[in-house]
């Protein structure tokens, strides 16, 4: 009987030792996603997305459930319009009224020789 208890023992403490790893390695890994958050709260703040007064509640509700920071990249998703991501480039090359160099050519149409709109190309800005 003396030898089966052994072996429990034996059995359970490497068992505890594994998961004691494990509840180590997840405790570190939710601190550092806690101090980023609060990092990026106060991102937010300073640049208008959330109030600063909102830091403090923003840091909790994501404390309490991590979940909750992907209701705010949706909502961040949702106020992002294709308009104001930028334009087309040859729309700003054309208005800067001059011709392009062979590299830009290259870049912009594939060939360095391309024909592309220069100072007199009809394009309207």
């Amino acid at each position: 009987m003396d030898a089966k208890i052994d072996e429990l023992l034996r059995k359970t403490a490497e068992y505890v030792e594994v998961a004691q790893q494990e509840i180590d390695r997840s405790t570190d890994r939710r601190a550092a996603f806690l101090k980023r958050a609060g990092e990026v709260a106060e991102k937010l703040a300073s640049k208008g997305v959330i109030p600063a007064e909102s830091v403090d509640a923003f840091n909790k509700k994501i404390a309490e459930n991590e979940v909750e920071v992907w209701s705010l990249v949706e909502k961040l998703a949702d106020a992002l319009s294709i308009d104001n991501m930028g334009q087309d480039a040859t729309g700003k090359i054309a208005a800067q009224g001059r011709k392009l160099d062979p590299f830009e050519r290259w870049i912009l149409f594939g060939n360095p020789r391309a024909e592309g709109p220069g100072p007199n190309s009809g394009m309207l800005e």
